[in-house]
């Protein structure tokens, strides 16, 4: 996979998150409570990777427009 400029950005922020997860939440690798369907933590697990994939969306179009002249605003 080529490193551009925004999949280094991703691959910061995804080792970021997993240094983060190692050392404050170590148990969630073994639990994996998300996968319990109707739990609390499925529904937090849902609004994350929501939000993650917003905030990846976001970064591809506000980087599109850069590129190719256009403003965002």
């Amino acid at each position: 996979m080529p490193k551009t400029p925004l999949i280094s950005d991703l691959v910061d922020q995804r080792d970021a998150i997993r240094s983060w997860l190692r050392q404050e939440a170590p148990q969630t690798v073994s639990e994996q409570a998300h996968l319990d369907g109707g739990s609390g933590e499925q529904a937090y697990w849902n609004h994350g990777y929501q939000a993650a994939l917003d905030d990846v969306i976001e970064l591809i179009t506000s980087r599109g427009a850069h590129t190719s002249g256009r403003s965002s605003h």
